[in-house]
């Protein structure tokens, strides 16, 4: 099984835990370049994409290794990135010719039309749902906001969060901001909002069925003495910076609710390991700091990231609700993309000489290689990616200006 980043693998291998003990098959996480050396009895490794590309550079062209290979599971390729497809397109081409059966998962596309025809899906066994499809009642309350990325914004997103909170008492709360430094700042007008709202309020939002005492057991269990203000109102927060013991103790509380609201940066959305029955999005927006510190800019969020985000809110057999707090601007688009499903193109001409560097790797030295030699080798790789697709149903996006079979000789010029 691979996945596209490390922090999803082991999402994938804590939820494939019981079902694998039970089915008598044995989990294995790959973290060094032996992901396809023999092993034995039944087993399922699951592996980074960046891990199986080291692998398949270390075992060259042997094809040895991958004689015993009967599935391989592609996880998460809507966020497909450029080393994610390369590990890919490298080991399909390893396996030609092999009873590899290849399966593949992602969020909504709004077309997997290339996708599939990338992998050589059949028709019969291409299934696209879309995000109406899902089984769940999911409800989407879009509410915009024009003022800039600032405090301000972030006091006047307070009072329709609290709202919305409150509108579902019962059911945990997920709110994503932009960074780690908006995590109590936020938290601090939740809680003014509280006292504002009733003044006898002093317990936040800890539900009325905790018992104090065991709200005052757990709070002197927290290491980090700062948190305890938050969290004995009912917020935690989940980000990398705090300890892991801490970490741990707040999503436990999370889990048994007596914190019932969590505030979670944009970045942690990929490693938070629990789910809501209410998400909010506080903003889709972040200021993005260059390497000299000097180069700060405001970007939007990745719609990966919002669906990403907004699928913390389902649950099986479960209603959810999202709340999604933009800029006018981002409304419509957001909005399509979270109905129609996911955009998906290639970025591999965007990885610079990432093939080139791979085939150096392969061949175990970084000596120059011949211009012909080189652009042969990578004219065969790009012929098994999907940007092999993409650049053909659109060419405009690559800047790729020759259609048909030439398309692909321009993209073997772009990647040398």
């Amino acid at each position: 099984m691979i996945s596209p980043r490390r922090s999803l693998v082991t999402e994938v291998a804590a939820e494939l835990h019981h079902p694998s003990h039970s089915l008598g098959l044995r989990l294995e996480l790959s973290q060094n370049n032996e992901v396809f050396k023999p092993g034995t009895g039944s087993f399922v490794r699951l592996a980074p994409a960046a891990v199986v590309l080291d692998s398949l550079a270390a075992s060259g062209e042997r094809i040895g290794s991958l004689e015993r290979l009967k599935l391989v599971v592609l996880e998460n390729l809507d966020i497909l990135d450029a080393e994610y497809e390369l590990a890919i397109s490298i080991l399909r081409l390893r396996c030609q010719g092999l009873p590899v059966r290849f399966v593949g998962s992602s969020a909504s596309l709004n077309d997997p039309t290339d996708l599939a025809a990338w992998l050589q899906v059949d028709n019969s066994a291409l299934y696209n749902f879309r995000p109406i499809d899902r089984d769940q009642s999911f409800t989407v309350v879009t509410k915009t906001f024009t003022t800039p990325l600032s405090s301000a914004l972030f006091k006047a997103m307070a009072k329709p969060a609290h709202f919305a909170i409150n509108s579902h008492p019962e059911r945990p709360v997920i709110i994503f901001v932009p960074s780690r430094n908006h995590c109590r700042s936020v938290a601090m007008n939740l809680i003014t909002e509280c006292a504002l709202a009733d003044l006898n309020n002093i317990r936040g939002f800890v539900p009325p069925h905790v018992d104090q005492n065991e709200l005052d057991f757990r709070l002197r269990k927290l290491q980090d003495r700062t948190l305890i203000d938050f969290v004995s109102k009912g917020i935690g927060f989940y980000h990398e910076k705090i300890g892991r013991r801490d970490r741990a103790l707040i999503v436990e509380m999370y889990v048994e609710g007596i914190v019932r609201v969590l505030i979670v940066p944009r970045y942690s959305c990929w490693t938070l390991p629990v789910r809501a029955g209410v998400v909010i999005i506080m903003g889709t927006q972040y200021v993005f700091v260059g390497e000299d510190k000097s180069d700060r800019q405001v970007r939007d969020y990745e719609l990966e990231e919002i669906v990403r985000m907004q699928g913390r809110a389902i649950r099986p057999d479960q209603a959810g609700h999202l709340y999604l707090f933009c800029h006018p601007d981002a409304k419509e688009i957001f909005a399509r993309f979270l109905n129609e499903g996911l955009p998906l193109e290639s970025s591999l001409l965007d990885a610079d000489s990432l093939v080139v560097d791979w085939i150096r790797k392969s061949r175990g030295t970084d000596a120059p290689m011949r211009e012909h030699t080189k652009q042969q080798e990578v004219h065969k790789i790009l012929s098994w990616t999907f940007l092999r697709r993409r650049i053909v149903s659109n060419p405009v996006y690559y800047n790729i200006k020759r259609g048909g079979g030439e398309a692909l000789s321009q993209a073997v010029e772009k990647a040398l």
